[in-house]
C-alpha cells in the first residue's frame, strides 16, 4: 500500500511538474508576443492618431470616417527649397537630410503644443487642431479659441525657426472638415474639404516668412494674441475671389544660455518630452520623461484589451522549470502567478 501511495505521488508530481511547465511556456510565447504588438503598435502611433488604431485592429475592413463642425488647419510650405538645394548639384540625400531636420523641428513644436500633424506633401507640412477626441469635445464646449491659441503658439515657434535663408509661407483656415483613414496598404489619416483646400490658398497667397488667415481664423483669434494680428487686405484667390485676410506676426523672443543648463527650461522640457514622445518606438525612456512612456503603454493596453489580447508582468519569486537561458527570468515569477490564477482558477470558478 505505501508503495502505491509514493507512485501514485510521483506520477502527480510529474503531472503537476509538465502541466505547469506547459502553462510556463504559453505564458512566455503570450509576452513575446505582447512585445512584438506593443513594438508595432508604438511605431504605428508615430503614423496614425491613436483614436483610429483600436478600431483598425479590430475591424480591418470597417470604413473610419468622421464629419467634425471645426477645425483649425495650419499649412506650412518652405520656399525656394531648389534654391537652398539644388537638384543638378545635390544628391538626393541631401535634399532629403535638408526636409527631415525641417520637418522634425516643426513635428517636435506641434507635439509640445497639442497639435496633431496630418501629413507632409513634397515641401509642405500640414498640422490641424480640433481633429482629435479631446479636442473635438473642448470644441463642443465652444472653446475653439484655446485650440486656436495652441495653433498659432505653434506657428509661431515655427516661424521664429526661419533664418535669412530658410523661408516660410503659412496659411490658416478654420471651417468643417471630413477626416479617415485611407487606404488598405500604406493608409494614411486624411482631412477632406473646403477648409483644407481654403488653408492651403492662404498659404499660396501669402508673402513669404509670413502667416496668414481669414475673417472665419480671425474671429477666433485669443484676445491676448490680437495684437500680433495685423490685417493685410483683400486678396484674390482661385475659386474663392477677393478674400479678406489678416497676417500673423508673433513677438520675437531670444533666448539665450550661458553654458548649459542644470537643468532644461519649461520651453526646452515640452519639446523634450515631445521627443520623448515620437522616439518611444526605438529606444527606451528616462525615469524623468517616464510620464509619456506610461501615456503611451495605456494607449496600448486599451486596445490590447478591446482586442481580448492576454496581459503581461513582472516580478521575482523561485522558478522551477523555466531557467532564464529559456527566457523566463525571476522578474516574471509574480506576473506569472497572476497570470495563472487570472486565466486558469478564475476562469474555472466562474464555470
Amino acid at each position: 500500500r505505501l508503495c502505491l501511495l509514493i507512485i501514485a505521488q510521483v506520477i502527480a508530481c510529474i503531472k503537476k511538474y509538465t502541466l505547469e511547465k506547459s502553462r510556463r511556456l504559453k505564458f512566455l510565447q503570450s509576452l513575446q508576443e505582447k512585445s512584438a504588438s506593443k513594438k508595432m503598435y508604438s511605431i504605428l502611433s508615430l503614423m496614425m492618431p491613436n483614436h483610429v488604431i483600436s478600431t483598425m485592429v479590430r475591424e480591418k475592413d470597417k470604413v473610419i470616417a468622421q464629419e467634425i463642425d471645426k477645425v483649425s488647419i495650419l499649412f506650412v510650405l518652405i520656399t525656394d527649397i531648389e534654391r537652398l538645394v539644388p537638384p543638378e548639384s545635390s544628391p538626393p540625400c541631401d535634399l532629403l537630410k535638408f526636409l527631415n531636420d525641417q520637418f522634425t523641428q516643426m513635428d517636435l513644436i506641434c507635439a509640445a503644443n497639442g497639435v496633431a500633424k496630418i501629413e507632409t506633401v513634397a515641401e509642405e507640412y500640414v498640422a490641424a487642431v480640433g481633429v482629435l477626441p479631446d479636442d473635438i469635445e473642448q470644441d463642443k464646449a465652444g472653446r475653439h479659441v484655446c485650440l486656436l491659441e495652441r495653433l498659432l503658439k505653434a506657428a509661431g515657434e515655427i516661424m521664429r525657426e526661419q533664418t535669412e535663408e530658410v523661408k516660410y509661407k503659412m496659411g490658416i483656415h478654420t471651417g468643417p472638415i471630413f477626416a479617415g483613414v485611407i487606404g488598405g496598404k500604406l493608409p494614411r489619416y486624411r482631412l477632406f474639404g473646403d477648409t483644407i483646400n481654403t488653408a492651403a490658398r492662404m498659404m499660396q497667397k501669402c508673402e513669404r516668412g509670413m502667416l496668414q488667415f481669414g475673417t472665419e481664423t480671425y474671429q477666433d483669434v485669443p484676445v491676448s494674441l490680437r495684437s500680433q494680428v495685423c490685417h493685410r487686405g483683400d486678396v484674390q484667390m482661385k475659386g474663392k475671389g477677393m478674400v479678406t485676410t489678416y497676417t500673423y506676426e508673433p513677438d520675437q523672443v531670444s533666448e539665450t544660455f550661458e553654458g548649459m543648463p542644470s537643468s532644461p527650461s519649461k520651453h526646452f522640457q515640452k519639446r523634450h518630452e515631445a521627443n520623448q514622445r515620437m522616439s518611444l518606438a526605438f529606444q527606451p525612456v528616462s525615469f524623468e520623461w517616464a510620464s509619456e512612456a506610461e501615456e503611451a503603454d495605456r494607449n496600448f493596453e486599451d486596445t490590447l484589451k478591446s482586442h481580448q489580447t492576454s496581459d503581461h508582468g513582472s516580478s521575482k519569486n523561485r522558478r522551477w522549470f523555466l531557467s532564464v537561458k529559456d527566457g523566463f527570468t525571476s522578474d516574471m515569477e509574480k506576473d506569472w502567478f497572476k497570470w495563472y490564477h487570472e486565466h486558469t482558477i478564475c476562469h474555472k470558478i466562474v464555470r
